[in-house]
Parts: structure tokens; C-alpha cells; sequence
């Protein structure tokens, strides 16, 4: 592909379907070929089928964005793109990619790799490259921060914290520091710690959207509802399309029996992601009490299609069939 050939790659893409059909690197690579060929409806085909089976694959939601946006589809298309933010290919293992990573001497070359492991789901492999390099290379933060990420990853929680505290006190001017510090606390449940990061996160980038999240997140661990729900807000303000931040705001006006808000907020959080589960079993939630029982049954119908034997499917479908 990189050499213009598309009919080839289009030949070598099908094949890596055959051999390896739950891979979405084949679905990603086909989707590209036919994006050059000026074939967008069947791009999107095939590349929705590469994020159905990664969801957290980057480049094939870029992809699949620019598919949507030569069919016309844009609001489809920029929520795609927003996810293909930072996007890069992921290559299919091989046996020796271990043995050839202990000749990869150059730092960023590891963190590099390192990092394209963290994409692929593959914190162990990452962890292993990163722990290496952390021999000749102790105090370089954005090594303690990737290495966090990994052991975080393997709940490995107290290592994570070990490294994360050590960056800060090289360099407390990080940002990604403070914010992977708000992820070790909740991982942690020291939501006091959680909110100190978050505030930290903040003062720094006041506009970041992470970091008004975490501290929404921070003030529910705490109880603290109502200013949960401003700073969720403010997490909206700086980005509008996220599904988490609607859903947990859902969740939170469900709390505080604002029902309407909360509906507004779970059908913001499905529009952005069909498949946000617990978007559906807040939706689900929100109707059953305002005594709206259809609705309630057909979103705990869809929460039912993503995850079938979830606790919470078992326990509305109770509740409901109890109900007189």
C-alpha cells in the first residue's frame, strides 16, 4: 500500500482477513485501500468492523470517520475522528517481537514501542520493555508515567503509585502526571488524594477536559453530588463528546432524582456510543421511575444485547417483573 499498489495490498489485506478474521488490523488495512480506491460505503462497512472488534483501535476510527465523511455521514464522522485522536497502526504480533525489543537501545524508540503495546491491549509486553529501560533511565518521566499506566493495567497499584509520586517530585509542572495520579487514586479508593490531584490537574490546564472529569469523579466517591455534577459540566464545556462525562452526569442527576436531566444526559451518552452500557441501564433506571415502563424495557432490551448476563440486567429484569 505504501508503495501505491493498491490491488496487491487489497489481495494481502483479504488474505489476512481469511487467516485471522477476529484481527482488526486486516478490516483497518482493507478499509484504507478502499478509502483510496474512492470506495467510502464500503470502507465504512468493512472498518466498522475493525472497531467492533477494537474499539480502542485509533486509527481505524480515523479511518472510519473520513469514511463517513465522503458519505455525507458528519456527525458520525467527527465523533469518529475525535476517537482516532493520536492514531497510529498496530502490527500483529509475532513470537520474536520480544527477543528483536531487547536490541531496541534508543529511549524513545522503547517508549515508542512501548506505548503501541499500551494501544494494542497489551500492558504486560509494555511493562516488560519499559522495566528494562528503566535501568539506565530512573528519572525520566514520561518513562515512570508509561510504566504507571502498564502496572495500573496489571493492578499492580502500588508500584503504579510508587512511580507516579516519584515524577511529581521531579518535575510537579506534568500534567499527565497529575492526571495519571487521579487515575492511581481511584484505582487506590483515596478519593481525598484523587481530588488534590484533579485540583492540581486543573490549575495547571484549567481547560482540560480530564481534569474536571476526575474531579467530578473524586466529589461522588465523596458524597459531594451537587459539585460532582458542576464539575462534570465544566468537563462538557471543554468536550462536548464524550459518552463517559454524559453518562456518569446521568448517573449522578438519577442520584439527585432529576430525571429529566438524567434521560437528556444517557440519550446524549447513546448517540455517542450505541454501545455505552451503562447508558442503558441508566436510561432503563430514569424511565422505570417515572413510571414510563415501555421505555424502560426496551433500553434494558439493549443493555441486554451488549453485555446478556450482566448483575444489573438480572436485577432490573426482577424489579420489573415484580412491579405490578
Amino acid at each position: 500500500m505504501e508503495a501505491g499498489e493498491l490491488a496487491g495490498a487489497e489481495i494481502a489485506f483479504r488474505r489476512l482477513i481469511q487467516l485471522a478474521p477476529q484481527a482488526p488490523q486486516g478490516y483497518a488495512g482493507l478499509g484504507d485501500v478502499l478509502l483510496q480506491k474512492r470506495d467510502a460505503p464500503q470502507a465504512a462497512q468493512v472498518l466498522e468492523r475493525a472497531v467492533s472488534l477494537a474499539p480502542d483501535y485509533r486509527m481505524a476510527h480515523y479511518l472510519l470517520g473520513r469514511a463517513y465523511q465522503q458519505t455525507g455521514r458528519q456527525a458520525e464522522a467527527e465523533r469518529e475522528l475525535d476517537k482516532g485522536v493520536d492514531a497510529s497502526v498496530w502490527y500483529l504480533p509475532d513470537p520474536l517481537t520480544a527477543q528483536v525489543e531487547r536490541y531496541a537501545v534508543n529511549l524513545t524508540s522503547r517508549l515508542e514501542r512501548a506505548r503501541e503495546y499500551l494501544d494494542a491491549g497489551d500492558a504486560r509486553l509494555a511493562a516488560s520493555i519499559l522495566e528494562e529501560a528503566m535501568a539506565a533511565n530512573a528519572t525520566n518521566i514520561k518513562l515512570l508515567n508509561d510504566l504507571a499506566i502498564a502496572y495500573l493495567r496489571l493492578d499492580r497499584v502500588k508500584e503504579a503509585g510508587d512511580l507516579l509520586h516519584k515524577a511529581r517530585e521531579l518535575d510537579k509542572g506534568q500534567i499527565s502526571t497529575s492526571i495519571n495520579l487521579t487515575n492511581w487514586a481511584l484505582r487506590a479508593d483515596r478519593p481525598d488524594l484523587m481530588l488534590e490531584y484533579a485540583d492540581s490537574a486543573i490549575a495547571l490546564a484549567p481547560t482540560l477536559y480530564q481534569a474536571h472529569f476526575a474531579k467530578g469523579q473524586a466529589l461522588a466517591r465523596q458524597g459531594r453530588f451537587e459539585e460532582a455534577l458542576a464539575s462534570l459540566d465544566h468537563a462538557l464545556q471543554f468536550d462536548v463528546t464524550k459518552p463517559e462525562s454524559h453518562s456518569f452526569s446521568g448517573d449522578i442527576c438519577l442520584r439527585l432524582k432529576r430525571y429529566e436531566k438524567a434521560l437528556k444526559h444517557y440519550k446524549n451518552a447513546i448517540e455517542l456510543d450505541r454501545d455505552m452500557f451503562p447508558a442503558w441501564i441508566g436510561l432503563a433506571q430514569a424511565n422505570w421511575q417515572m413510571g414510563r415502563r415501555a421505555e424502560a424495557e426496551r433500553a434494558l432490551a439493549e443493555a441486554r444485547r451488549i453485555i446478556p448476563d450482566h448483575p444489573m440486567i438480572l436485577r432490573l429484569e426482577r424489579q420489573f417483573q415484580s412491579a405490578p
